[in-house]
């Protein structure tokens, strides 16, 4: 399938034919697994939420804003825990501690999501290929209702994941 992008600024969200998003979807999954395969994707505006919308043609999507009629999602608690199993719900591999290895394993990279306080989670990648990770990471945090915003600092980078 050959994509058309129509982009609107503001750029707040993906919105698209059910089928086209499909598509899509599959292939961020094939380019989180092997970015080199397509790199014109680590241009596309990820961390945005993905909106079916069965409205627009097959093939064409839409990089625009927010639709203000759309409710706003209600607080709920925020876990490391929840962040963590919701990226690994959405098919991406968890990193495991030298603590929790077991004799024999070996390390594999993956993110890893640290409590920071009652509203703020940061989630990290180890692993090579940290800053595509950590896009793909937001893409499904985000529609999932989080906010999330990427964080570095000379030594690393981050996503601070806060309730939506």
């Amino acid at each position: 399938m050959r994509f058309l992008l129509a982009r609107t600024e503001p750029v707040q969200k993906i919105s698209a034919h059910s089928k086209t998003l499909a598509v899509l979807t599959d292939l961020l999954r094939q380019h989180a697994q092997e970015p080199e395969r397509a790199p014109g994707f680590s241009a596309m505006p990820l961390g945005l939420p993905l909106i079916p919308d069965d409205r627009i043609t097959e093939g064409v999507i839409h990089l625009g804003p927010m639709d203000r009629s759309q409710p706003v999602p209600l607080a709920r608690p925020l876990r490391a825990s929840d962040v963590s199993r919701q990226l690994g719900d959405a098919g991406h591999q968890k990193t495991l501690a030298e603590q929790e290895l077991r004799p024999g394993s070996s390390w594999t990279p993956g993110y890893r999501s640290v409590q920071i306080n009652p509203a703020l989670v940061h989630t990290f990648h180890d692993g090579p290929h940290a800053e595509h990770h950590l896009r793909l990471y937001a893409l499904a945090l985000t529609n999932l209702g989080y906010r999330v915003r990427h964080e570095s600092d000379d030594q690393c980078a981050w996503l601070a994941v806060a309730d939506g």
